[in-house]
């Protein structure tokens, strides 16, 4: 029952979160939509803070960096890498969330700073398994990278349906992050990348 309870305290509190951003909800909301006592809430979130950090496991994808050795299973990070931002749209919507306070700026540099440490681990365990060929891939991993999480937080911004990009779907804006990487490809990277295209393609019809 306690279980039950924490999961719809932080459902509800995305879902508020999402609509009328983080500032501006406060805790006392979160229990009404719940039907709990505050005192109830606090029993197991002290503070709205400690929602947001139970929240933010979200954008973590549950697939191990360590597993990532091919172009298949990068996409399938990237995948839950941007639903898991989707979900949690307030986070990176909300351009004042991280003025809040120092504690919020800290877990905004945190979960991107591991979001985005992450993916260049991934890029060079693609380096070692003879997917990608780089020269200075430090810095062209780097480049990538920064480009990828700044397309993410546009993609999945409230704006996006008023965007000239509002027909890109999951699919196809995925197949575009294998389009920056196309150039460092090697042969075998290459002919996955022809298979993979061709899936993402089917699928996005």
């Amino acid at each position: 029952m306690k279980e039950n309870i924490k999961t719809e305290i932080l459902e509800t509190s995305r879902q508020l979160f999402n609509k009328h951003g983080f500032a501006s909800v406060p805790m006392r909301k979160i229990a009404s939509e719940c039907n709990i006592s505050v005192g109830n809430l606090t029993y197991h979130y002290p503070h709205k803070l400690d929602i947001l950090c139970a929240l933010m496991e979200d954008i973590q994808p549950k697939l191990e960096v360590c597993d990532i050795h091919s172009l298949t299973s990068l996409i399938s990070y990237l995948r839950q890498m941007i639903e898991g931002i989707k979900k949690n749209a307030f986070f990176f919507t909300i351009s004042d969330m991280q003025r809040i306070n120092e504690e919020c700026f800290e877990i905004n540099a945190e979960t991107v700073k591991k979001l985005h440490q992450n993916l260049i681990t991934s890029l060079n365990n693609l380096l070692e398994d003879g997917i990608l060929q780089v020269q200075n891939a430090d810095n062209i991993f780097e480049d990538i990278v920064s480009f990828w999480m700044l397309s993410h937080i546009t993609w999945t911004n409230e704006d996006y349906q008023k965007s000239v990009y509002k027909q890109t779907n999951l699919y196809q804006f995925l197949l575009q992050h294998l389009t920056l990487l196309s150039p460092y490809m090697t042969q075998s990277g290459k002919d996955e990348y022809k298979k993979l295209k061709e899936k993402l393609q089917n699928e996005s019809v």
